[in-house]
């Protein structure tokens, strides 16, 4: 187990792709803050949601740490992208 959490210790010089997700998420949360299809407490959330998960990722020191804010970068991703999706259908 601990070689596997080894691979996502934080290390200076990470590869680029690990931040991949938190670039994702900045382009779609851009995205709809550019078409106004966010608004009120709903922007609030989905900001702090993205600022929350990278300072989680980028400040932690341990492994379990850094994955939680990867994680969460991705599911922020996720639920942008359905959210646009959904905006598009109705």
């Amino acid at each position: 187990m601990s070689a596997v959490l080894a691979l996502f210790t934080p290390l200076v010089g990470v590869p680029l792709q690990w931040y991949i997700p938190a670039a994702v998420s900045l382009g779609c949360l851009a995205n709809l803050w550019w078409a106004g299809e966010l608004y009120g407490v709903q922007r609030a959330i989905f900001v702090a949601w993205f600022f929350v998960a990278l300072a989680i990722q980028v400040t932690s020191h341990d492994a379990w740490i850094w994955i939680a804010g990867f994680v969460g970068q991705i599911a922020l991703a996720i639920a942008l992208l359905f959210k646009k999706q959904l905006d598009d259908i109705y």
